[in-house]
């Protein structure tokens, strides 16, 4: 009789384990492919899309330490793919699971059109995917997005601001602790202000008006630092003195706002009043930069509003919405690869090429589970 060794027996349970589990997420794959697969979140069931492939597997249940091991493994394999690659994960595990690699017709240069089918691909037609092809349209593709709920709100409102980042941020002398102004007049001046006197007239009108002003600057002197921060702190000047880092050519950009100074128009200063002053942005610090919301810039900042029953869905509409972005970006930078099937399946050209890469990986460590439970 063969004797069969200890290693050859445990080699075989993983092996076959790691079949029962591979057959258990083919039939999820299955469901979710067919759009039949839901998960819950915020204590309501949702229905799945290929986006969400990381929240399924983690959500999987295992019925051993052994499944959870494989599990794991599948999982860090299909996050490290689509932090790589949007979409990424999805396509490796369906070569894995189907036993065959897809075979794509590509395209380097792609259109809103291309875009848009790689996204419904990925997202499916819903809410999620609709409002990342609106910001891409109305806004911008990289726009900063932000999510809330409101009572008020009856439908998705989707406000757009173009906003511009600007480096620098508040004077060190300046003491305070807000963080952002609303309501906000802005005045940039390519130059240093190393007097009151330059500026005195302006403070003196937004001294009894108790309205802000974001003053940037290239430099102030410590005098004016120390007297606006003085009089901030007792209540009786609201201007902000925030100083442009020396190499940043973002003034540049808004040398045709009607409140830009240099050179040529310094004196016009000395008779500005709060009358000379719109005050429709919002001005943000943070770290190392000032942002400025509401002035003419090819960066865009968009706030979605959502009815109160949304509250709960908050999170994952704000996964999803930042997932489409990635895709839209891999997409359009890249380049798009349909599949050659029956079923034209739309992926940017970028994730096919990674998840070429993870296939290998990830058939290795499959392979060799029955080693490396045994070294453990």
């Amino acid at each position: 009789m063969t004797k069969i060794s200890t290693s050859e027996v445990v080699s075989k349970n993983t092996q076959a384990q790691v079949k029962k589990y591979l057959k258990c997420l083919s039939d999820l794959l299955e469901k979710l492919d067919e759009g039949l697969l839901t998960f819950h979140y915020g204590g309501r069931p949702v229905r799945a899309q290929k986006s969400d492939l990381v929240r399924i597997i983690s959500r999987c249940e295992t019925n051993n330490l052994l499944e959870l091991g494989i599990r794991n493994i599948v999982l860090e394999a299909v996050m490290t793919s689509e932090s790589l690659s949007a979409g990424s994960g999805y396509l490796a595990l369906k070569s894995i699971l189907r036993n065959k690699n897809e075979t794509f017709d590509y395209k380097n240069l792609s259109e809103l059109s291309d875009v848009n089918a790689v996204l419904s691909n990925l997202m499916g037609v819903g809410l999620s995917k609709k409002l990342v092809y609106t910001i891409i349209k109305d806004a911008a593709i990289n726009s900063e997005v932000s999510l809330s709920s409101s009572k008020m709100a009856f439908s998705p409102v989707i406000s757009v601001k173009p906003v511009l980042e600007i480096k620098g941020t508040l004077s060190e002398m300046f003491s305070t602790k807000r963080k952002r102004l609303e309501s906000c007049a802005v005045i940039f001046i390519d130059g240093i202000i190393e007097s009151l006197g330059n500026i005195d007239s302006l403070l003196q009108s937004f001294g009894r008006e108790k309205k802000n002003l974001a003053l940037f600057a290239r430099g102030f002197s410590p005098e004016v630092v120390g007297t606006l921060s003085q009089n901030f702190n007792s209540g009786n000047l609201y201007v902000f003195p925030i100083k442009v880092e020396e190499k940043d050519e973002t003034l540049k950009s808004v040398e045709n706002h009607k409140n830009f100074y240099n050179i040529d128009n310094i004196h016009e200063i000395r008779s500005l009043t709060v009358d000379s002053f719109d005050f429709e942005y919002s001005v943000g610090f943070e770290n190392r930069k000032t942002t400025i919301e509401g002035i003419e810039s090819i960066d865009r900042k968009v706030h979605i509003t959502f009815p109160s029953h949304y509250k709960n869905l908050i999170g994952l509409l704000e996964d999803r919405i930042r997932y489409g972005q990635r895709v839209s970006i891999e997409t359009a930078s890249s380049g798009i690869a349909v599949s050659k099937g029956e079923k034209k399946d739309h992926f940017s050209l970028k994730s096919v090429k990674q998840s070429i890469k993870t296939v290998e990986s990830l058939q290795k460590s499959l392979e060799n589970l029955g080693a490396f439970v045994l070294q453990h």
